[in-house]
């Protein structure tokens, strides 16, 4: 830190380089293809494009459902799960789940039922990873008797999208 008055030097200048524009930073969605999510059954969403990923957190062709952050510190994990048309849904169940078991928190619609539109949910929880073995996954649970689609946006349009950022170490 530098005092008031005081010389600034490369070193200060690196660090604040470092906590801004050099923290990791991941924005995910799926572009093509609705994926099909079943009746009351927890599912993994698969995201299949990315719009920025500084640290190679993601992969787009190898275990696409996960998101593991490479530096140890706390994330912000947000994400918006949205489903295609129906009018029947009850309930959307979004859920942020490390390694595979934990679930870090979960979002709960209560769906009215809608004959146009789509229906939504999203997550935000910050959570810890050790920056090596961790990971986390967005998993969603539709209710409406049926399998449902979780629908797809292009760039700057509306669908399924998560953000994973580096807030702290």
């Amino acid at each position: 830190m530098v005092a008031a008055g005081g010389r600034i030097y490369a070193s200060d200048i690196n660090d604040i380089v470092a906590g801004t524009t050099g923290k990791p930073l991941c924005v995910a969605r799926q572009a093509t293809g609705g994926q099909t999510v079943n009746h009351n059954s927890a599912t993994a969403i698969l995201w299949d494009t990315e719009d920025v990923d500084t640290h190679g957190i993601h992969s787009t062709s190898s275990n696409t459902d996960r998101f593991t952050p490479n530096k140890a510190g706390w994330y912000s994990v947000r994400s918006t799960v949205v489903m295609a048309s129906r009018a029947d849904y009850l309930r959307l169940d979004v859920v942020a789940e490390q390694n595979g078991s934990s679930p870090l928190s979960s979002r709960t619609r209560e769906a009215a039922a809608q004959t146009s539109g789509s229906a939504s949910a999203m997550n935000d929880v910050d959570a810890y990873f050790n920056g090596t073995s961790d990971y986390v996954r967005i998993l969603v649970t539709q209710t409406n008797g049926a399998s449902a689609s979780a629908t797809t946006g292009g760039t700057g349009s509306f669908g399924s999208s998560v953000r994973i950022e580096y807030i702290r170490p």
